[in-house]
Parts: structure tokens; C-alpha cells; sequence
């Protein structure tokens, strides 16, 4: 029901909400043991949330990877993914003095930031040698 619930919302032009079903389904699997699982539904959210520049839910993303890693005793990649997810909301938190969304030139400023933290994630390895968390985008495997 819920893969079904997230294609509505991807066929109805609503890639956040459908990333935020995918964070609570990534959630749950990840609390039921199923690593791989989980661990491909949070990247799909959190490459969603990275592509429309919603910082905040990539950094809950991103908490909740290093969560499901915690869970499965990977401590060191959770270790590392919660840094990732305090580095974006540190960041966030120098640059809103408030809970306005950034709009026009603080937006523009924003951008380089978030995306130099998102290509630094992808840097770190876990023990078996290849990146944590694969990124469609940067091609890393």
C-alpha cells in the first residue's frame, strides 16, 4: 500500500511528499532488520529532497540512514552519516535566523554549501572499501 501511495504522489507531480513516504517507509524497514532495503529507500528520499533543495528533510534523511546503520550495528557509518546530517543542520542553522524559507539571493548563496556537504558525504567509505551511500547523481557506485 505504500509503494502504491508513493507512485500516486510521483504520477501526481509530488516528488517531496512522495520522498516523505519514502522516509517513513525507509523508517519502518529499517526498524524490521532490512538493511538494504531500507538503506535504497532513504537514498531515493534523500536524492529527492538534495534535487529540490529541501536541505532539512536531506538532513532527516540522512539522520535516519545513519539510524538504520545504527540499528544494524554499523556504528562507524552511523557515526559518519550523523555528522553528515549535524553539518547540513549547522549550516542551516548559520544561515535562517528564522523558519522563512531561503528564496532569491540567500537561496543562491545556500546552494554551493549544501552541495559541497552532499559531495563530501559521498567521500567517506565504510569498512568493506566502497561509499556508504550510492549518489545517482555523482555516478558513484
Amino acid at each position: 500500500r505504500l509503494e502504491e501511495l508513493v507512485s500516486r504522489l510521483d504520477r501526481a507531480g509530488k516528488p517531496d511528499q512522495a520522498a516523505a513516504a519514502r522516509l517513513v517507509a525507509g523508517k519502518l524497514m529499517g526498524r524490521l532488520s532490512a538493511l538494504d532495503e531500507a538503506m535504497t529507500i532513504l537514498q531515493q528520499a534523500f536524492d529527492t529532497f538534495e534535487k529540490s533543495d529541501s536541505w532539512a528533510m536531506a538532513a532527516e534523511a540522512l539522520h535516519s540512514m545513519g539510524q538504520v546503520l545504527h540499528r544494524n550495528e554499523r556504528y562507524q557509518d552511523a557515526v559518519a552519516l550523523f555528522g553528515q546530517a549535524l553539518q547540513v543542520r549547522r549550516t542551516l542553522a548559520e544561515l535562517l535566523d528564522d523558519h522563512r524559507p531561503v528564496r532569491g539571493k540567500a537561496r543562491n548563496e545556500c546552494r554551493p554549501k549544501f552541495r559541497r556537504i552532499a559531495r563530501d558525504r559521498h567521500r567517506h567509505t565504510n569498512s568493506d572499501g566502497p561509499p556508504i551511500v550510492p549518489s545517482a547523481r555523482t555516478g558513484v557506485p
